[in-house]
């Protein structure tokens, strides 16, 4: 199981979680072109990959590698998650699942991302 983090954002047209992390995201099997539903329970947001989904695993190539990108864009995430709230974000074999994150373990997160992009931009 890999773990990433980040954050509800509200757009003009509801909510949106942008999920890009191509290692993450492929080691759970959400390749670009892949088809998965999305489900929300009880604060939970679990995205099931299905060969007949109603949504599909988008695409864009940076430096001529293409990387895969979930957009969820919808009014009902923001019935979820509020605007800000900061999201974990578990990535297992045919499940992402994203739930909202406890302030000081949301804290500890941002925290050590900051250390790492500190840290790689001194290489």
């Amino acid at each position: 199981m890999q773990i990433t983090y980040t954050k509800a954002k509200q757009t003009t047209r509801g909510g949106r979680v942008w999920l890009e992390n191509k290692a993450a995201l492929e080691s759970a099997g959400f390749m670009a072109g892949a088809r998965y539903n999305v489900v929300m329970v009880k604060g939970v947001l679990s995205l099931f990959l299905n060969p007949e989904g109603t949504s599909k695993v988008s695409s864009c190539k940076r430096n001529g590698v293409e990387r895969p990108i979930i957009d969820l864009h919808s009014k009902a995430i923001l019935d979820v998650f509020a605007a800000g709230t900061s999201l974990q974000v578990r990535y297992v074999q045919s499940l992402i699942a994203v739930m909202a994150v406890e302030q000081e373990e949301a804290t500890e997160s941002t925290e050590q991302q900051s250390v790492v992009s500190r840290a790689s931009m001194t290489v």
